[in-house]
């Protein structure tokens, strides 16, 4: 995930300068693996939606964007659907890993490699991606895990832009995992515990410090906001896009990755949700489901901000990991987890 604010290198907050074939596995592991469900009903609303090429088309070929692609598993599905793919990212090294994922370059063995070569890597921010590309040139845009991060309105406008009439775009985000519910431990004792850990960790790079800039909170803010709005304060506007679709999976859990405690800086909720817009709420604990332990709790939190990968964990925080081991049962013992997760879909007019 990536911070951008007008160029700033200190609002990249959330950029990563690893290269290591080791951290990224450990990044794509700890994350929630994307449903086949899942982008079947992101490919189902596309194909209900997109208009045929006009007859005598010059080029028929299908284009997809994936914006801030990161280590490119998202464009690599894409590629098995659209003819082309550009996967765009403002930070290189993640072009960089990303090539080396998806075989464009010619890395050292490794079992990150996969062969898609009819991606191409994009180093651009996703507010401009207009500048980069032919207006009306795309079907589909993706936004994986990145809009909270963004300008989004900016970044909108450059994707209608680029978009023509009946492509799909397709915006989803989910938050901070949670325990399921279950009779067989104190999951609510727990769940605090981990909110706790969260936010301490958080905290220090949240919070601005003397030394910061000013951008530093924007980006903070601009994040911490969308998340407690659960995407809602994203407008669509009604003359720009058409049959917009919000689905929402465990609205009831909170998405951000932190708690209000981390922040110095009043947390905004907004609604800007129009209301030809068609909402689903889903409870389903199972969703993008999976059993961790205590180790993989702590992995997800340590890919979480990159920052996290060069700290010392503080004595109090190894107390806290102790005490959830503790309740759960052991270090070993694994536990389900569930996601609350948020997928816009819409039709440019």
């Amino acid at each position: 995930m990536i911070i951008h604010v007008e160029n700033t290198n200190e609002a990249n907050i959330f950029s990563v300068s690893q290269s290591s074939a080791e951290y990224w596995k450990d990044y794509l592991s700890a994350r929630p693996k994307y449903s086949p469900a899942f982008y079947n009903k992101i490919l189902d609303y596309h194909g209900e939606h997109q208009q045929p090429p006009p007859p005598c088309s010059v080029n028929d070929l299908t284009l997809a964007h994936d914006i801030g692609t990161g280590p490119g598993q998202v464009a690599e599905v894409l590629s098995k659907h659209f003819d082309q793919v550009i996967a765009s990212d403002l930070n290189k090294k993640h072009l960089s890993l990303a090539a080396h994922r998806l075989g464009l370059t010619s890395p050292p063995n490794s079992d990150l490699s996969v062969k898609k070569p009819h991606i191409t890597l994009v180093n651009t921010s996703a507010e401009e991606i207009h500048t980069q590309h032919p207006a009306h040139s795309a079907n589909f845009l993706s936004a994986a895990e990145c809009l909270p991060l963004l300008d989004a309105d900016k970044a909108l406008e450059s994707w209608a832009i680029v978009l023509n009439s009946g492509a799909t775009l397709a915006i989803w985000f989910y938050g901070r995992p949670h325990f399921v519910e279950t009779p067989e431990f104190d999951y609510r004792a727990c769940q605090e515990m981990y909110d706790r850990i969260a936010t301490k960790m958080y905290e220090k790079h949240v919070k601005s410090t003397a030394s910061d800039g000013p951008q530093k909170k924007v980006g903070w803010k601009r994040a911490t906001d969308a998340m407690a709005s659960f995407l809602d304060n994203v407008h669509l506007p009604e003359e720009v896009w058409t049959d917009v679709l919000r689905t929402k999976w465990n609205s009831d859990w909170s998405m951000s990755f932190y708690d209000e405690g981390a922040c110095d800086f009043n947390v905004e909720v907004s609604n800007r949700v129009c209301q030809s817009e068609k909402v689903e709420k889903v409870c389903d604990r199972a969703f993008w489901g999976e059993e961790w332990s205590v180790e993989d709790w702590k992995k997800f939190l340590r890919v979480n901000l990159p920052s996290f990968q060069r700290e010392d964990i503080s004595a109090d925080i190894k107390d806290d990991w102790k005490r959830l081991a503790e309740i759960i049962g052991g270090e070993g013992v694994k536990v389900r987890v569930g996601w609350p997760v948020v997928l816009i879909l819409a039709t440019r007019r």
